[in-house]
């Protein structure tokens, strides 16, 4: 549910995001790039599966992309 209310605020929907921030989330998981590249590539994957025009893809992709200094804590 908190990942749809956040794509839907990030794209300019109607939706309100009611989580906590993206470091605060993610502070303690060690996540790696190598595995917020795995998850970024699932959702490419998910929006080209259900035609997502290219445009709106690359849009949500970059705002995702955006959020990786607050989520990556190893390299």
């Amino acid at each position: 549910m908190l990942n749809t209310e956040l794509v839907c605020q990030a794209t300019g929907g109607p939706c309100q995001y009611q989580g906590r921030d993206m470091k605060n989330t993610h502070n303690g998981m060690r996540i790696s790039k190598a595995e917020f590249d795995i998850v970024a590539g699932h959702l490419k994957s998910t929006l080209k599966k259900f035609k997502v025009p290219k445009q709106e893809r690359n849009e949500l992709l970059g705002i995702i992309g955006s959020l990786q200094k607050d989520i990556v804590e190893r390299s």
